[in-house]
């Protein structure tokens, strides 16, 4: 059986903490709201590795620390599963970015896609 990759984006693994918090779209009710760190990132989407489980029917605002500087942005939870008991990982899709974030996360990014040096 194979496993079909349905990214648009390369991730880069790298472990930064976040602030989070989850909203009903529907009326904007603050539900949840905590910690957590990326396991992985890219221009696209974000690993998210927090203690409690996310909704999946809710839209999810983070503030992520990348190196020395900060961003926020919105996205969707895609899917939430338990890897361990009381640790679990979420797939997020981006939406929603401050103009100011996309050179942040772009430079950030790149980073881990240089060639090493000789």
């Amino acid at each position: 059986m194979t496993c079909t990759e349905h990214r648009k984006f390369e991730r880069a693994d790298a472990l930064n903490f976040l602030a989070y918090s989850c909203v009903d779209e529907k009326d904007g009710i603050n539900s949840q709201q905590g910690i957590g760190r990326t396991l992985n990132i890219s221009e696209g989407g974000v690993l998210l590795e927090t203690d409690r489980p996310l909704d999946s029917t809710q839209a999810i605002f983070l503030t992520i620390a990348l190196k020395d500087k900060v961003i926020d942005v919105k996205g969707k939870i895609l899917w939430c599963k338990e890897s361990e008991v009381g640790i679990f990982m979420s797939g997020i899709e981006f939406y929603g970015m401050e103009q100011d974030a996309c050179p942040v996360l772009n430079q950030y990014l790149e980073s881990f896609y240089k060639e090493p040096p000789l």
